[in-house]
């Protein structure tokens, strides 16, 4: 979950707006013609919240929307894709690379990629921006950047500072700089207006500062000590000062870099000191972060948050609120400004190690609870730090007396990247260890036992790949240690299961499963039941495999696990199918669906509705919603770049079948209108019709429509939907809303599929009786219930 200042893909204004409508509205236009197009200028100009509102509105006009890429956290650029998916919510549960499953699920998507804060990994970034404007032609990016990405096709456009009154002005009008500075000095001296009394001090300030937003934001804040003419006289010294006494400019960087200078110098030395230990955090963190990680002889832990605030109030940092409480977070521009301070200190090197470990402790703190009631609030709790464990792994292994601790974390987290769908980037961080930590110590063996369980599961089924589970196997020989052995014996039974082997992974993982009993390994014996059982299915004795899955399920019974509950159910479900119980079949399927969906784990989801499919595609009446699932089925696949069922052949044969006996009673067009419909479908959706559940709740429609048939709809959806009635054809609807002929059948499809419609008639009708009290259409249309 995110804090307060996000809601969605684009972060929450928390503060007013001023000024820019015409930067807003060529920007946009830009845009339109333009598929690459950087915002550049110096920090604190306004490039992001500039980038924000073009965004917002250019995102009405696209099919698939926009989404937000923060880049301010990311120091590694070999994750740069990671996190796009991650912005994306795209699982990494392929062996694809992260690149080329990027370029495939937005090949046919219609969307603005806003990469925000490129510049300290610019190269990556020009590098992203050219493969995605070679291999998907709908997609638009936005970059905020202090230096051009240098790809073919880009458009700069800069980001000046706000206007200003000019030096002769003796009356000066408002700009925006001015309305800006009184806007935010309202907020800290209640009433504060521009008045004939104060506008040339205002006036004054706004030209010293050279309009930049941030410095002039910093400024406010200064009037809860000082009045608006004392500040004005000592910024105005400050500036001569540097200029030695003429009135020669300075460049706008070192105007902004005197700005956070006078703001530092007003703040207390305990103050100076915390802003820039808390520099080492990534994104946003909470109190008892900054507690463990800046505390000292110098800073006592007890007197933090008093110095914490002062930061708030001097607007160094800001705070946001959410239902999991208070997060803090560091401007950029300010972060940077207090790293700098930091290697002043000499002390960085230890607020970095306290880091680091403050955030192993969480992921160990995560791991003891990972399998059991605590699962679902711990892995929130930790999703939430992504950035900071990113931090926390680049310090680690940046040096090679801090590997073996990176390592450490890394297979700390083993199951958070399993549970965050993100095992590519597991993947990237526990070679990077294995790299720097060759010797057999138990940290190896972890490492090479889940790199080589995430390759297979992704579908890396190389040669050499049992070689790292045997490695594994042996570093825990030489230590003697029969848990480590045992775990290791069971994943490379999971390797050889995956590549199609499963009279050898029988015996290895039984020969786990009994040692792992003996040691009493409750996650060990959790997770290796539901791999027997699939393992015993795949070799056709369904009565075992049916006891290994209730093993599982018994040891989850009665608590909030869902990882593996998910995973037991899902499996235990298709072997109930080959049993022929399609009854008991498609409660653990649907059960399977609601454990994975509140992890958002969509290839589990997959997985899980795969036999609701095939029971559907059963009946006659029922072969419609066979149809639409497969294609639900489809699109969750492509999403997570996975072969279906695996890639076995045996599971994929039952998902042809059902498409073979849905297509001979629906005939083709009608199988494929349903089919597109269930792969055009929010997994929202998907899983409220599996589950028999109602969807999240959607925003809500504007007042006036909310009445209305129309009220499922978005602002534009209506607009095309009543141009439809109209009678105008998709290339009229373009032209009219001047949009993409592709744009305007997006959403008539998206339309027809939010309605559950099949005809551009049925549309029509229903613009005619908008008026009145109508039934909404929606899944139950397409299909009904399995069952």
């Amino acid at each position: 979950m995110k804090a307060e200042w996000y809601r969605g893909g684009l972060p929450i204004e928390v503060t007013s707006f001023i000024g820019r409508a015409e930067e807003i509205e060529t920007a946009t236009q830009l845009l339109n013609r333009a598929r690459l197009v950087t915002f550049l200028g110096p920090g604190g100009v306004g490039k992001t919240r500039t980038a924000l509102r073009v965004a917002a509105r250019l995102g009405e006009e696209l099919a698939d929307g926009v989404c937000m890429v923060p880049l301010s956290a990311l120091k590694d650029p070999g994750l740069l894709a990671h996190s796009v998916s991650a912005a994306l919510n795209l699982p990494e549960q392929t062996d694809r690379s992260q690149i080329d499953t990027l370029v495939d699920h937005l090949k046919d998507r219609e969307l603005l990629v806003v990469l925000d804060t490129c510049e300290h990994i610019v190269d990556a970034c020009g590098m992203l921006a050219d493969i995605l404007l070679r291999g998907t032609p709908s997609v638009r990016i936005l970059a905020t950047s202090r230096e051009p990405l240098a790809v073919p096709g880009e458009h700069t456009f800069p980001i000046m500072p706000l206007a200003v009154p000019g030096e002769e002005d003796e009356h000066p009008a408002d700009t925006d700089a001015m309305r800006l500075f009184a806007d935010r000095a309202t907020a800290v001296v209640p009433g504060f207006a521009l008045t004939d009394g104060n506008r040339a001090a205002v006036a004054a300030l706004t030209r010293r500062l050279d309009g930049i937003p941030l410095a002039l934001e910093l400024a406010a804040v200064r009037l809860r000590a000082l009045s608006l003419e004392q500040i004005v006289v000592r910024l105005s010294s400050r500036f001569r000062l540097l200029t030695g006494g003429s009135r020669v400019a300075l460049p706008r960087h070192a105007t902004l870099r005197t700005a956070i200078d006078w703001s530092h110098d007003l703040c207390s030395p305990q103050e100076r000191l915390l802003w820039a230990r808390l520099s080492v955090f990534a994104g946003d963190f909470d109190l008892a972060a900054v507690e463990a990680v800046c505390s000292d002889d110098a800073l006592p832990a007890e007197e933090i948050v008093e110095y914490l605030i002062g930061l708030v109030d001097k607007s160094v940092v800001l705070r946001g609120d959410d239902a999991d409480g208070v997060r803090y977070r560091l401007l950029d521009t300010l972060r940077e400004y207090g790293a700098e301070r930091l290697a002043e200190h000499g002390d960085g090197r230890a607020v970095q190690v306290r880091h680091r470990d403050h955030y192993l402790e969480l992921a160990r703190w995560f791991e003891a609870e990972w399998a059991g009631d605590e699962q679902m609030p711990r892995f929130h709790r930790l999703l939430r730090e992504r950035a900071n464990l990113r931090v926390a792994l680049e310090f680690s292994f940046s040096a090679p007396e801090e590997a073996h601790a990176g390592l450490t974390l890394a297979t700390t987290l083993w199951a958070f990247w399993f549970c965050a769908a993100r095992l590519s980037e597991g993947r990237y961080w526990l070679h990077k260890g294995l790299e720097l930590v060759p010797e057999p110590v138990a940290e190896r063996s972890v490492a090479l036992r889940y790199a080589g369980w995430y390759a297979a599961v992704q579908g890396g089924h190389s040669p050499g790949l049992p070689l790292l589970l045997t490695e594994a196997c042996d570093i825990a020989e030489q230590l003697g240690d029969e848990q480590l052995h045992a775990h290791a014996q069971a994943i490379l039974g999971c390797v050889h299961m995956m590549m199609g082997r499963p009279e050898a992974a029988v015996e290895l993982y039984e020969a786990a499963h009994v040692k792992l009993r003996e040691l009493d390994d409750r996650v060990g014996i959790l997770m290796y039941g539901y791999h027997l059982g699939f393992l015993h299915m795949m070799l056709g004795d369904l009565e075992t495999a049916c006891a290994d899955f209730d093993v599982t399920l018994s040891m989850v019974e009665g608590t909030e696990e869902r990882w593996n509950r998910g995973w037991a159910c899902c499996h235990k479900a298709v072997t109930l199918w080959l049993m022929g119980d399609r009854e008991e079949c498609a409660r653990l399927a649907r059960i399977g669906v609601r454990c994975k969906y509140d992890l958002e784990d969509h290839l589990c989801i997959a997985h899980c509705l795969e036999p609701l499919a095939w029971i559907a595609a059963e009946e006659p009446e029922h072969c419609r919603q066979a149809a639409w699932l497969l294609g639900a089925i489809s699109g969750l696949y492509r999403k997570c770049g996975a072969a279906p069922l695996f890639g076995v052949p045996m599971l994929q044969e039952f998902q042809y079948a059902a498409e073979r006996r849905a297509r001979q009673v629906l005939g083709d067009a009608v199988y494929e209108a349903a089919f597109r419909s269930g792969a055009a479908a929010p997994v929202d959706e998907v899983v409220a019709d599996a589950t028999g559940e109602k969807p999240r709740p959607a925003p809500a429609a504007e007042p006036e429509e909310q009445d209305t048939p129309l009220g499922v709809l978005t602002r534009r959806q209506r607009q095309v939907a009543v141009l439809v009635a109209e009678g105008l054809s998709n290339r009229q609807i373009a032209d009219k809303l001047v949009i993409s002929k592709r744009t305007a059948d997006a959403h008539v499809e998206q339309i027809l599929t939010k309605l559950g419609f099949s005809s551009r008639a049925q549309i029509a009708a229903l613009v005619g009786e908008a008026g009145g009290s109508t039934r909404q259409p929606g899944l139950d249309d397409v299909a009904g219930p399995v069952g």
